[in-house]
């Protein structure tokens, strides 16, 4: 399974050699622990990735002892550090390199008596990166040339590229299937089940509001530029239980030409069935100009869309640009309405969903379970949206121990939003009603700290003077 961290790190580094094609870096040399198949290209873990520079190992810590460190900021955008690591290190030689490059590069904060760290971005790290490659690496560069170190520090020619075209290999196989047997199994009984209700039939003759909602999508896309009041229009007429009051607000603002208007308020009128799925939100008010253009685009490109491959390098080049309230909460039934065979819908059920398939909560990686699902279940994504959406998945959850563990670790760097993301995690747990991923980073302190004067939640932070026993009592 890609990794997106690592993924968007290698075309970063892949796109600077085009460039500078003398330019090479440590890549992970072993499948240990299947990290590469997993798509964990670099030292480090699926919350940050350490981009070795040099020849050199650090020690204990198993990385290089020089190089980049990246992580995903709390924004979604690229974060940056320099590296210095010598743990074990006995050249002097080496270790005076260390030092002399400290001193060239400036900056640096000490972590321990052989650990360094220069903060470089912390967050649009990719223009810095590049400006220090640039402009601070070939300095570095002619230090180890003067300290007579370059047939121990520079990267090999050879086993780089091997292990290069070793990792792009890797990364271009096809998915494997990410459900196993007991869950296909599982899930099989479940439909058939589903297949027996109500709701089965009901979203079974809903089709009928794919159309409409593809033209009205169409038409949107049909103008110069579209604005937030047509996001919001969007949001609101393609919502479930949306009525003609809210077609007749939105649909005129939306359209100045009345021709158009009037024949798709038409066509809503005569739907007996209205949207698949909840509005998530209740509007749009925050993207700039450049950034609904990008909105504009990717929706575009959604109707090119012809294979899974495709869909998933389309959401995952949109979901980098972290734009502001559009979502894969708000973004993925408008992709389900202009392909309805490839994009699914995902809503907080969803998660819940996989969470306990034990997916990502990643768009793409949806996209992938959900084809996945279509063919073992001989379905279509507006049928498995009702399924997920109806079915009382929570009483398998509770008694899974594997899905619900105990103890959750959250680990990484410094400065990688470990102490940030246990509020989204805490209220997920605390109340699962509650739509931690499409809700303003306000709301979401307002219900945390809800739930922490209920005595739901409680913060603990370890201290050193604390013994253990006392820590835990």
């Amino acid at each position: 399974m890609p990794n997106s961290l690592h993924d968007r790190v290698l075309d970063l580094l892949l796109e600077y050699r085009k460039s500078n094609p003398e330019f090479k870096f440590w890549l992970r040399q072993r499948d240990r622990n299947n990290r590469l198949t997993d798509g964990l290209w670099f030292q480090g873990t699926d919350g940050y990735a350490f981009v070795g520079l040099y020849n050199r190992g650090g020690g204990t810590n198993m990385t290089r002892s020089f190089g980049i460190v990246f992580w995903e900021a709390n924004d979604g955008t690229l974060a940056a550090n320099i590296e210095i690591v010598w743990n074990e290190e006995k050249d002097k030689s080496v270790i005076a390199f260390y030092q002399k490059s400290m001193d060239l590069l400036g900056d640096f904060e000490q972590d321990t008596t052989t650990k360094y760290r220069k903060y470089l971005a912390p967050h649009n790290a990719e223009n810095v990166v590049i400006e220090f490659l640039n402009n601070s690496k070939p300095k570095i560069d002619q230090l180890i040339k003067q300290s007579g170190l370059s047939e121990m520090l520079f990267l090999d020619e050879q086993r780089f590229e091997e292990q290069l075209n070793r990792v792009v290999t890797i990364r271009n196989q096809p998915h494997k299937a990410m459900l196993n047997k007991k869950l296909i199994a599982e899930i099989k009984e479940l439909f058939e089940n589903f297949k027996l209700t109500e709701q089965y039939d009901n979203r079974k003759l809903q089709v009928a509001f794919i159309p409409f909602a593809k033209e009205l999508i169409e038409q949107l896309l049909q103008k110069d530029e579209i604005t937030n009041l047509d996001l919001t229009g969007l949001i609101q007429v393609l919502k479930a239980n949306s009525n003609d009051t809210m077609a007749h607000r939105y649909i005129p603002q939306m359209f100045t030409d009345e021709k158009v208007a009037e024949s798709l308020l038409n066509r809503f009128e005569g739907l007996d069935y209205k949207g698949y799925t909840g509005a998530g939100k209740s509007g749009i008010a925050k993207p700039n100009k450049d950034e609904l253009a990008a909105i504009k685009g990717f929706l575009a490109r959604a109707f090119t869309v012809k294979a899974v491959d495709q869909a998933v390098a389309l959401c995952d080049e949109y979901d980098t640009l972290n734009i502001p309230e559009v979502k894969k909460g708000i973004y993925s039934p408008w992709l389900f309405y202009i392909n309805p065979t490839l994009f699914p819908i995902i809503n907080t059920k969803h998660l819940q969903f996989l969470d306990w398939v034990g997916v990502s909560h990643k768009y793409s990686d949806s996209i992938t379970l959900y084809n996945e699902l279509e063919t073992i279940l001989d379905t279509d994504m507006g049928l498995l949206d009702a399924f997920i959406y109806f079915m009382k998945f929570d009483d398998t959850i509770e008694f899974n121990p594997s899905v619900m563990p105990l103890n959750t670790i959250l680990y990484g760097p410094p400065g990688t939003g470990k102490t940030f993301d246990t509020i989204n995690k805490a209220v997920a747990i605390a109340n699962p009603d509650f739509d931690v991923w499409n809700t303003s980073r306000e709301e979401l302190k307002q219900e945390y700290q809800r739930l922490v004067d209920d005595k739901q939640i409680e913060f603990i932070t370890f201290h050193q003077s604390l013994s253990y026993e006392d820590f835990i009592e």
